[in-house]
């Protein structure tokens, strides 16, 4: 089955590095890297091992950028297996 010139164009703007290999990250798309946000080892009394994710580096400024790139991924496979027919 041929996607068509719209899908297709879509299809090859989506690049996936790798499926979840921290040595082979793909978020974020532009730059990958793992773990995608840098992380901060923080004091909070009471506590003896507290890290702060720093979510304010991502595109959006939202943790909820990697389940949308997850998506993103899933609609890909959609797109491929559709090709495959």
């Amino acid at each position: 089955m041929a996607l068509s010139k719209e899908y297709e164009k879509v299809l090859a703007s989506i690049k996936v590095a790798s499926g979840n290999d921290p040595n082979k990250p793909e978020f974020p798309p532009e730059s990958p890297k793992f773990p995608s946000s840098p992380t901060y080892q923080i004091k909070i009394p009471g506590f003896s091992n507290v890290w702060l994710k720093d979510e304010s580096v991502n595109p959006t400024g939202t943790h909820k950028d990697r389940m949308a790139w997850g998506l993103v991924v899933i609609y890909r496979d959609f797109l491929l297996a559709n090709k495959r027919g």
